[in-house]
């Protein structure tokens, strides 16, 4: 057999994610195969469709809830109408409240993938969707010499993108394909790919359980290590634990330190090189095409031409990144790693079906549907290509930042050739996402701007605020893909760890090479040139949004307000009386604040005579209402009480209607769960409803001063109203009206 090629460790790849589109997570199983990733899709018109993480339909699970919207935009389930401190944004939910969140839903259960496309990975630790595993000690099961064959033998999710990386391609029957000869591998030539990528998980989880069984230690959580690390780890770690707190740290050290002694024996990592798959002349020349479309559209905006600007080198030559189009599952969007970006066929699809009409849409998706069929379309229709870079240029534009991060800096490379720990620093995000709202703060102030610009949910989770904005990135990455994404400061922690282990055998052993050692301090001057760098890009993006922000709010309430969107108009001057305050402008605050007032009573009116919006349109309006109430931390009034116990139970009959029309058990479950999330979003809010009406009922009965006692039992009796609770209207009206 011969040697393996050089195939990329480093699997925390760049690709465009979004906590809100993301309404799913990758679960345990998925973090495990880690290197994390992001992916992006559009908003259209207010409701966010949810995508999954990176790594494939087979490991999807429900968001945790933890996780929220800009105040700005709407979830499919409303928040209770009295919110504490800490709940003053709407609820993100995995009920599917239209058309695309019912489709991604049911797309969480198919198993079938494209003969491209990356398999659909098994649960780490499941011996039959894991190679090594089930051809592991003893007898195996699995014939070595035979054919890989990828619908039986599932590979996780980031072994198979990292062999994408790498030029293998999946082709008929299953088979994983080598680059360059296109020969079908055995089953042992993929076990030795898999061992390659288990073995640095390995190191680096061990490197991380050290930091994170020390005493009170802090970060990391080492059950969560532990879980999502299972098929990397060996037995004896994983069951330390039990014994005593003690034993396992015990374990680890010793664990890692073997690692470590096998790693400095090996031969220095060397860079990715040039991919050359064989046969990807179609998928080669389709990314050329989306290149150089790409180009031509950043040249045309100022945001844009300042990339490809910084994109150039020193003669003034425009660089660009390899770009190739395979067909992956749509969700993965695009990704970039080592000087090459990937996009998804089939999310290119989606995107420029989504802009066409229902009778051209069956057409243009046959055509798609292979690479060298996109490319003879897209070469043969200039329009549809433009309208094409119009609905994804947002994506490419994200990772064209994590390009020029990898131009102007050393630490991606250090990391691609394990100088530093395998991950991605989340610093590098922070400013990709800020740059990608820059973009789209340019487009948006575009004459005739439209609101169908991917991404535009981050763009205004940044509009209110920046610390939040951040915070949220950092927690989405840490809590989805904390097995690739990493704090610089982490990283760097890590690193010393790794220096100490390497002098430690070092001085024990002076037979050891010393290349690995030499390497890992390059790495370290490599961390410490990427900090400062990071530290400086980000402060100057900090410095950038005041004005940003206010500019960006004004230009969203301008134009929600010409397309009669008044409760978004609604949040954006809310939003903007807050931001006028904290920089010392009371007046203007209040002038925003009247504004602010005046359209959210202009979307009550239309939500009480709500003809012509549709029940989806109708909760958008909802959440958003009830976003601008929460965050005043004020009482909802009547018509948005109505509107929310009205059209949650309409959604609920809907999807309950849908479900019993379902062809297949798996799209009926999934239908019913969301039927239930509206129906449990209205209980909820009765609930809370008659909390209020009780609550203003007991001051009403204690309150002395005529105002006071007015303005509780008008609120009182409003709620009791609402509720249509004879018994508490009667009470209200008991109560000795003030004189």
């Amino acid at each position: 057999m011969r040697p393996p090629r050089r195939i990329p460790l480093l699997l925390a790849l760049f690709l465009a994610w979004s906590p809100l589109r993301a309404q799913v997570k990758v679960g345990a199983a998925a973090d495990a195969a880690a290197g994390g990733g992001q992916v992006g899709t559009s908003l259209n018109g207010g409701l966010a469709a949810p995508i999954p993480s990176l790594y494939g339909p087979a490991l999807v699970a429900p968001l945790a809830a933890s996780v929220t919207p800009s105040p700005l935009l709407a979830s499919p389930v409303p928040a209770p109408g009295v919110a504490s401190p800490s709940a003053l944004k709407p609820v993100v939910s995995a009920a599917a409240a239209t058309p695309a969140q019912a489709q991604a839903l049911s797309a969480v259960q198919h198993a079938a993938a494209p003969a491209q496309a990356v398999p659909a990975a098994a649960k780490s630790g499941d011996a039959k969707g894991d190679l090594s595993k089930a051809a592991g000690a003893g007898k195996s099961a699995i014939d070595g010499d035979a054919l890989f064959d990828a619908r039986s033998q599932k590979l996780q999710q980031d072994d198979a993108i990292g062999l994408i990386i790498s030029g293998y391609r999946f082709g008929d029957e299953g088979r994983l394909l080598e680059p360059k000869s296109g020969k079908a591998l055995t089953n042992k030539e993929v076990r030795g790919l898999q061992n390659l990528y288990h073995e640095s998980r390995g190191r680096r989880a061990l490197l991380r359980l050290e930091r994170a069984t020390v005493p009170d230690s802090e970060g990391v959580s080492k059950d969560a290590l532990l879980a999502v690390n299972r098929d990397s780890l060996p037995r004896e770690v994983l069951n330390a634990g039990k014994i005593s707190p003690e034993k396992e740290r015990s374990v680890i050290l010793r664990r890692l330190m073997s690692l470590y002694r096998r790693w400095m024996s090996k031969p220095e990592s060397v860079p990715l090189g040039k991919v050359e798959p064989a046969g990807a002349e179609a998928e080669e020349r389709l990314g050329a095409l989306i290149s150089d479309a790409a180009v031509k559209s950043f040249e045309a905006d100022a945001e844009g031409k300042r990339l490809l600007d910084q994109l150039k080198d020193e003669q003034g030559r425009q660089r660009m990144p390899t770009i190739r189009v395979l067909r992956l599952d749509e969700r993965y969007g695009a990704l970039y790693y080592g000087g090459q970006m990937i996009i998804s066929l089939d999310y290119l699809k989606s995107r420029l079906l989504a802009r066409l009409g229902e009778a051209q849409r069956s057409d243009v998706a046959k055509a798609l549907s292979t690479e060298s069929g996109a490319l003879a379309y897209l070469s043969a229709n200039p329009d549809r290509l433009a309208s094409l870079l119009d609905a994804v240029d947002v994506t490419i534009f994200h990772e064209l930042v994590h390009y020029m991060q990898d131009l102007q800096r050393p630490l991606m490379s250090a990391a691609g050739v394990e100088r530093t720990p395998t991950m991605v620093a989340i610093e590098h995000e922070y400013e990709a996402y800020f740059r990608q709202d820059l973009y789209i703060h340019s487009r948006m102030m575009r004459p005739g701007a439209s609101m169908d610009i991917e991404r535009l949910d981050d763009y205004l989770r940044l509009l209110s605020d920046f610390e939040t904005w951040r915070a949220g990135i950092e927690s989405g990455y840490q809590t989805h893909f904390f097995n690739g994404f990493a704090g610089l400061e982490e990283i760097e922690g890590l690193q010393k760890q790794s220096r100490a282990h390497l002098k430690r055998l070092a001085d024990a052993d002076a037979s050891l090479p010393t290349h690995r050692p030499e390497s890992v301090l390059k790495g370290s001057v490599a961390l410490a040139q990427e900090k400062a760098a990071t530290t400086a890009a980000f402060d100057a993006l900090r410095a950038r949004w005041p004005k940003l922000a206010r500019e960006g709010l004004n230009r969203w309430a301008e134009l929600n307000a010409t397309l009669d969107r008044p409760h978004q108009a609604a949040l954006a001057y809310d939003a903007l009386s807050r931001l006028s305050i904290k920089d010392g402008s009371p007046q203007a605050g209040a002038e925003f604040k009247v504004k602010a007032d005046a359209w959210a009573d202009k979307a009550l009116i239309r939500l009480a005579a709500p003809e012509g919006l549709t029940v989806d349109q109708r909760i958008e309006w909802i959440n958003a209402l009830a976003g601008f109430f929460n965050g005043r931390q004020a009482l909802w009034k009547k018509e948005l009480w109505v509107a929310s116990f009205r059209d949650n139970a309409l959604k609920a009959e809907s999807l309950r209607a849908d479900a019993a029309k379902a062809g297949d058990d798996k799209t009926r479950a999934a239908l019913l769960a969301s039927a239930e999330q509206f129906e449990k979003s209205v209980s909820q809010n009765r609930a809370t409803l008659r909390g209020n009406a009780e609550a203003h009922l007991a001051m009403a009965r204690a309150e002395k001063k005529p105002e006071m006692l007015r303005a509780l039992l008008e609120w009182g009796s409003m709620e009791a109203g609402v509720l249509g609770d004879a018994e508490l209207i009667a009470a209200f009206a008991a109560v000795p009206a003030p004189r």
